[in-house]
């Protein structure tokens, strides 16, 4: 491994997989009906549900933004 790509990391945390170095996590609980009725929809639209929820985010801050 690449002795430079590890210099920034802290001890016991995975490298970046490739293409996600401007990707940050966020995790959410969500009642199990919920995701159900999420992936769901999601697989009525051809998407993951991470695709299906970033759609809808950036959907709803376009929306806001327009609005003021």
């Amino acid at each position: 491994m690449n002795q430079e790509t590890n210099s920034t990391l802290a001890p016991g945390q995975k490298p970046a997989a490739p293409g996600t170095e401007n990707v940050k996590r966020f995790t959410i609980d969500l009642p199990a009906e919920l995701h159900a009725t999420l992936k769901m929809k999601a697989a009525m639209m051809r998407m993951t549900m991470r695709e299906y929820v970033i759609a809808i985010i950036e959907a709803s801050l376009q929306e806001k933004s327009d609005a003021q």
